[in-house]
Parts: C-alpha cells; sequence; structure tokens
C-alpha cells in the first residue's frame, strides 16, 4: 500500500473531509481486488492499539462507509452542477432571448433591414446631376422625383426609383446589378448608359439604351413579368393604357438632348410639345386640344433659348396666335393663313 492511500485512509477514519477525486482515487484503490491482502494487513497493523479506533470496526463496514461518502459527494456535486447548469440556462435565455426576437422580428419583417433613403426632386424649368453612392452618374430632368438608398451596401442589386426622365451612366458592379424602377417597369443593368422616361402624367414609359445591355421589365412586381434584352440603339415603349410595347431606334440627340441643355422635338404631337414646354421653362399652357392635336413639330433649340424666342418660332410654324403672362400661356386661335 503506498502512503497516498495511507494517508487517505487516515483521513477517512478521523473523518476528515475528502475531496470527490479523492474518494474517487480511494474508492478505486479499494476495488481491485488484488489490493485487499494489504488492506486486511495495514488494518491488522494499524488498527490494534488505536485508542480512537473502535477494534470491532471491520473491513467491510469501512468499504461501504467509502462507497456511501462518495455516491453522497457525487451526488451533491451533481446537484451542485445541475443547479448551476439551470442557472446558466436562465441567465443564457435572459441574453440570447432578446436575440432570438430581434432575429424573428427582422425575419418575419422579410429580413427588410431599416433602408435610408435619398431623394431628389427637380422642378419644372431646372435639371440637375449627381453622383450616386455606387459612383454612378445620373442627369436628372425637370418635373422629375428620384429616390435611392442613400448606401447601396446592403441587399442584392442598386434599387432607385424614378418618377420623370433621367439619364443614366451606371458603374458595372459584379453580381449587383442597378435596377430602376418605374411605373410598374423596370430597367435592370449592370454598367451602362441608357435614357428613361416616366412622368406620372404620361401613358408611356420610355427606355433608350446607349450603350451596353439592359433587360427591359414589363409590370414589374407581378407574378410573371415579361422581361425585354435590349441592344444599344434601342428605345422601348410601353403603353400603360394597352399593357403593350413597341420597339424602335433613335437618334441619342433627340433622346439626350435635354441633358446638355437643348430642347429637341422630332415630329411631336402638340399635346407632347406643351408637356415639354412646360416642364423645360415652368410655364401653364392652355390651349384647345381639338383644333391642335392633329399638329405636329419638329424642331430644335439651342442652348439658353428663351420662352418667348419659342413661342415666336411655334408661332409662325405652327400658325397660332398666343399671350404670355408671367408664367402663363394662353394660345388663342390658329391664325388665317
Amino acid at each position: 500500500m503506498n502512503d497516498q492511500i495511507k494517508s487517505l485512509l487516515d483521513k477517512f477514519l478521523r473523518n476528515d473531509h475528502l475531496r470527490e477525486e479523492e474518494l474517487r482515487q480511494l474508492k478505486d484503490w479499494f476495488d481491485v481486488p488484488e489490493n485487499h491482502a494489504a488492506i486486511h494487513a495495514w488494518m491488522q497493523s494499524e488498527w490494534i492499539g488505536a485508542k480512537e479506533i473502535e477494534s470491532g470496526v471491520e473491513y467491510d463496514a469501512i468499504i461501504n462507509q467509502i462507497n456511501q461518502q462518495y455516491e453522497a459527494t457525487l451526488k451533491q456535486n451533481q446537484n451542485s452542477i445541475h443547479r448551476l447548469l439551470i442557472h446558466f440556462q436562465k441567465v443564457a435565455a435572459i441574453l440570447i432571448l432578446p436575440i432570438i426576437l430581434l432575429f424573428v422580428y427582422y425575419y418575419l419583417n422579410g429580413s427588410n433591414v431599416r433602408v435610408e433613403y435619398a431623394e431628389v426632386i427637380v422642378p419644372q424649368g431646372q435639371k440637375s446631376e449627381i453622383i450616386l453612392p455606387d459612383s454612378s452618374h445620373v442627369w436628372i430632368n425637370s418635373g422629375t422625383r428620384l429616390k435611392y438608398a442613400a448606401s447601396f451596401s446592403s441587399g442584392e442589386s442598386r434599387d432607385v426609383f424614378l418618377e420623370g426622365e433621367a439619364y443614366f451612366e451606371v458603374v458595372k458592379q459584379n453580381g449587383k446589378p442597378f435596377i430602376v424602377r418605374a411605373n410598374h417597369t423596370a430597367v435592370k443593368v449592370l454598367g451602362t448608359k441608357f435614357n428613361v422616361k416616366a412622368y406620372a402624367d404620361e401613358q408611356t414609359v420610355e427606355t433608350s439604351l446607349l450603350s451596353g445591355k439592359v433587360n427591359f421589365i414589363l409590370n414589374d412586381g407581378q407574378k410573371k413579368p415579361t422581361v425585354l434584352e435590349m441592344s444599344p440603339g434601342e428605345k422601348m415603349d410601353f403603353n400603360l393604357q394597352t399593357n403593350s410595347y413597341k420597339e424602335m431606334n433613335f437618334s441619342p440627340d433627340e433622346i439626350v438632348g435635354w441633358k446638355n441643355n437643348r430642347l429637341i422635338f422630332r415630329d411631336d404631337t402638340f399635346d407632347k410639345l406643351v408637356r415639354k414646354i412646360e416642364r423645360w421653362y415652368d410655364v401653364k399652357i392652355q390651349y384647345q386640344q381639338e383644333y391642335l392635336k392633329d399638329q405636329r413639330l419638329t424642331l430644335e433649340l439651342q442652348e439658353e433659348e428663351s420662352i418667348d424666342r419659342l413661342m415666336e418660332i411655334i408661332s409662325k410654324v405652327m400658325h397660332i396666335d398666343y399671350e404670355i403672362d408671367n408664367k402663363s400661356i394662353k394660345i388663342k386661335t390658329m391664325k388665317k393663313i
């Protein structure tokens, strides 16, 4: 029997507190059959004459006491661990519950983390030019509203929302398309130059592609939208009333002349002509539509041409009389030729 076991037996018989690992060590030693002879020999030599120990103490009783004390200590430790685990679970629940609730909130809300938007509103008679967070360049025509995320870092795409007309030069970002959403349509690109015209008071949405490739999406947001792939030089007109579209070619100057401060009419109807003038000069035009609906005009104005000069030209070309009062223009009657 080694000295360590002897020391543990002495502590046990003196009712000194034994730690769990000490009781385990003592019990494991007693459980080995080959050690029984050594135990009996130690009991005979050490217990005879020991005043504090009754001579009637037997081996089996010692073994039972060791086992009982070991089991009691083990159970006590297990209860302590169990109580500790319960306490930890309560603390963990307190700490984790807000995280779970936060996750559930964002999940139930479609994982829509709150996005801060910036909005540019360009009044009639003015134009604007901005750089988006991804360094894409946008020219915004008069009477236009453009909304976009203040940061494009979140989300799977770079979405902007347009009401009016804008010309875009988009910076390419692999895997993160740039999408212009306008009046039930969308234009999806990776990097390109294009113009989108989608005024609220017009029945058509026009997309004109100057370079690159875009997907023109009709009935955006519906279960089965129509996706049309466009090539440079193509213009797509989508009629909101008839839900139909037509493709055509276009002259770049005609489409983006406004960006360079040039007002261009190409066989425009009188109604279309009036809307362009109202936005460009921030004026209001009154006229009798039935007398002028079939009139068309092709005209290109130089930069910074005044409204007075424009109306003088239109009067001569279209044979009309007009009257300007501040920001109000009244077209009277057709001139007699």
